[in-house]
């Protein structure tokens, strides 16, 4: 995504995204791992200030990501007010 405004008339006076504006809420980390390392992966909620367990190892990782959000977005009420 291309960010056409200036981050200052993006934002109000507390560093929020200005009305219209899209923000981020939550994250989805992937360590694809090499030279040794594991594949790892882990999902943080900005709203609630969650930060999953880390999902290490291939099998684990590929599970993880398919289901981490969706299945925090069920139980996140500060996740479905912000969307």
């Amino acid at each position: 995504m291309t960010e056409t405004t200036s981050t200052a008339a993006a934002q109000d006076t507390l560093g929020r995204p200005a009305p219209g504006q899209r923000h981020v809420i939550a994250a989805l980390f992937v360590d694809f791992g090499g030279n040794g390392r594991p594949p790892r992966a882990r999902y943080e909620c900005v709203p609630c200030n969650y930060a999953s367990p880390i999902a290490t190892g291939a099998d684990a990782v590929t599970t993880f990501v398919a289901t981490a959000a969706d299945e925090h977005r069920t139980t996140c009420i500060n996740y479905q007010e912000a969307s």
